[in-house]
């Protein structure tokens, strides 16, 4: 009846241990062993690079030649301020331009008053290629400065920017070009990244999600390889000085008040360099505050108030949008056990501070007297639904509900963050998002769920997890449990939408996903229609969960059964894989294997 889907992962991971691993013990001691393989990457990473490499040598060379070849693909100008950096990163980092595989390609040097050695060796490299500028100045003026004037001289009509110290993929340009080809009326794409210690050598991958420009409210996760058609960044006025420090985090904030044509190349081509030096190898603390100011600036322009603060010394971001909208919450609690709804009402009461809220009681329960009772001592509406379960049970109360705002909640839960409703309301204010939901916790405080990550790998094989209970952060730092950021779905068993937005939407699938799965289905048809799903790491809710409870053999055939018919439903769009999730973790191949759920067929494409 709970109907979430937190609850079905539990199932799946439940049935993990009677058909797979042979016992709870030994699935635990399994799952801990992998995550610490997982943790120890670096040599895992190294073999995932050598297998990109072959892979991409063993593709369409032909198809490669007529990219390179035909005049009309994307030309891009790089733009490299330089400042002081030691001889031998320069050298690296202009030399991996000259490694690229694409040919197509201006490097435009803005020196910012650097020594004379360091000029000597500019123009040793300026000379070398006549695709390469440089500009000198005597005086050093910041970065921002610094790459303006490297943009005016630029010829092409994609700028990108690289460090003076970084290095690009030898495939990094050839790959942006292909996915410009590829979709013509994109305004900017960005690559995955990892980091290059000072013996060269790549590790700590950063593998990114899909264009989500909430994210970028929490962090800067975009940046590095980072491609902008000319134009726009010429329209936006090119980079800002009274932001030095996170002025690409400035302009990719501006950027995502212009266009949603940003495409991700999710395959790391870029290594950011890590040195005493540099600001990954030392973070400073005036970038930081110019990030900070940065996200207020752009809280201000879209007519937002708030506050932006460090959650932790190295980030991310929490941004606290000001209460400027305060709706008739309707809560609507599933439940068919008084004491459970009597724990969840009083906790509720006690540790929230939202003031305007009515509360709905959903119940297949007919006629429970304790029920009844405590709703009419409470003043809650009692909402009864015959043969009911978790679906039509929220459906007809939502038509029930006076309120702006739906909150949808399970009893089996228990408030840990007084804001939490002002949260999450808080996000879902702004426009184009459809849900928020909170970080449900267990009651030992583990994480129970995040958010779910869904979709068909290209050999068929279905996957639906939440990955930061599933590995912890291993490869996952561009989906940090600790922003708000859109994701695919949010579970049912507490998420807040919109009254009217829901009902017009059809509600809850009352059929085959009456019991389960008809969250991550309504975020799907929703999602469809160009609406955002938001979590929320900082609205916080204890939910008890699959804690302790035990599952028949004959239950589990029903949740494999439904989440067939889920699959099968929804195979065209799960098969695009999930928006923000990275494709190259989970691919045949990739870093990562999905949880497999027992009895559950493959969904190859062409199939349904």
């Amino acid at each position: 009846m709970k109907g979430r889907c937190s609850r079905l992962f539990g199932i799946a991971l439940e049935a993990g241990r009677r058909l797979v691993r042979g016992g709870p013990r030994s699935f635990v001691r399994d799952l801990r062993n992998r995550r610490q393989r997982e943790a120890a990457g670096p040599d895992r990473y190294q073999s995932w690079l050598r297998g990109r490499r072959a892979r991409e040598q063993g593709a369409d060379l032909a198809g490669e030649r007529a990219t390179i070849e035909d005049n009309s693909a994307p030309a891009v100008c790089l733009l490299m301020p330089v400042f002081n950096p030691p001889a031998e990163y320069l050298r690296a980092a202009v030399g991996s331009i000259l490694a690229q595989t694409y040919p197509r390609w201006q490097l435009s040097i803005a020196d910012d008053g650097s020594r004379p050695d360091v000029l000597d060796e500019l123009g040793r490299l300026a000379r070398g290629d006549r695709r390469i500028t440089l500009a000198r100045s005597e005086l050093n003026t910041g970065i921002a400065a610094a790459t303006n004037r490297a943009l005016a001289a630029a010829r092409e009509g994609f700028v990108a920017f690289l460090d003076h110290d970084d290095l690009l993929d030898p495939d990094a340009l050839q790959a942006v070009a292909e996915a410009l080809r590829a979709h013509p009326g994109a305004d900017a794409v960005y690559t995955d990244r990892d980091s290059a210690g000072e013996d060269g050598r790549r590790r700590d991958p950063y593998f990114k999600p899909d264009w989500s420009p909430l994210a970028l409210l929490s962090h800067n996760y975009a940046v590095h390889f980072l491609c902008i058609r000319r134009r726009l960044v010429e329209e936006l006025g090119g980079l800002r000085s009274e932001f030095d420090g996170a002025q690409d985090h400035d302009l990719l904030l501006r950027l995502a008040e212009r266009t949603a044509e940003v495409l991700h190349v999710p395959t790391p081509l870029y290594s950011w360099r890590q040195h005493p030096g540099s600001n990954l190898g030392t973070p400073r603390p005036a970038s930081f505050d110019a990030g900070r100011r940065a996200i207020l600036d752009a809280l201000r322009r879209r007519g937002l108030s708030g506050t932006v603060e460090l959650s932790a010394p190295a980030g991310p971001f929490r941004t606290r949008l000001a209460p400027a909208w305060e709706p008739l919450v309707s809560v609507i609690i599933s439940s068919h056990d008084a004491r459970l709804l009597s724990h969840c009402a009083e906790v509720l009461a006690a540790r929230t501070t939202y003031p305007k809220l009515e509360i709905l009681v959903a119940t297949n329960a007919l006629g429970d007297v304790g029920l009844s009772q405590l709703c009419r001592e409470r003043g809650f509406t009692l909402v009864e639904v015959e043969n009911g379960f978790f679906s039509p049970m929220n459906n007809q109360a939502a038509r029930r509900a006076r309120g702006d705002v739906l909150l949808f909640l399970n009893d089996d839960t228990e408030v840990v963050t007084p804001d939490w409703i002002e949260e999450m309301l808080s996000w879902l204010r702004l426009p184009g998002v459809a849900a928020v939901g909170p970080k449900l916790v267990y009651p030992d405080g583990r994480l129970q769920f995040s958010r779910v990550v869904m979709g068909i790998r290209s050999d068929g094989v279905p996957y639906f997890f939440d990955p930061f209970d599933h590995w912890g952060v291993p490869y996952l730092h561009g989906f940090s449990l600790d922003v708000a950021t859109e994701v695919a779905s949010v579970s049912g068993g507490c998420m807040v939408v919109r009254r009217e937005e829901f009902l017009d939407s059809g509600g809850f699938v009352a059929g085959e996903f009456a019991t389960s799965y008809q969250d991550v289905d309504w975020s799907i048809r929703v999602r469809a229609g160009a609406r955002a799903i938001v979590y929320t790491p900082h609205a916080v809710v204890t939910h008890w969960g699959s804690f302790s409870k035990k599952r028949d053999e004959r239950h589990l055939e029903r949740e494999i059964r439904i989440a067939t018919a889920f699959f099968t439903r929804h195979q065209a769009t799960l098969s695009r894989s999930d928006p923000y999730w990275n494709a190259n973790l989970l691919e045949p191949g990739g870093l990562l294997e999905p949880p497999r759920f027992p009895g559950l067929p493959l969904f190859p494409k062409g199939r349904g």
